[in-house]
């Protein structure tokens, strides 16, 4: 069974709104909500995310809660999910997770 941890919602950036106005394109997949690009640019859009640490540098990303969720369906009998770090290859998990193991 996964176990909980906690998740941040905050307004995606400019860059971060053109990255899924462009992806939508990519694919010939409608933007959300029947947005035109303006609109889309032009409202506020709230997205959640996961911070994963990496157990063995110590880096932190954002990932997003719907790849999160994606991959706990995937694998129904991990607890939580685990990624690879960007930076030296090492074994991502959730923030909480991370200081729930390193405060025992």
């Amino acid at each position: 069974m996964a176990r909980t941890f906690n998740t941040i919602k905050r307004s995606l950036t400019r860059e971060e709104k053109k990255q899924v106005v462009n992806s939508h394109k990519k694919y010939g997949i409608p933007l959300p909500d029947n947005h035109t690009y303006q609109s889309f640019m032009n409202t506020d859009i709230q997205d959640e995310f996961i911070i994963m640490k990496c157990c063995n540098c110590k880096n932190e990303e954002e990932v997003q809660a719907d790849f999160i969720k994606a991959y706990l369906e995937h694998y129904p009998d991990q607890e939580y999910p685990e990624g690879i770090c960007d930076k030296c290859k090492g074994r991502t998990i959730p923030l909480d997770i991370y200081n729930e193991e390193n405060n025992k």
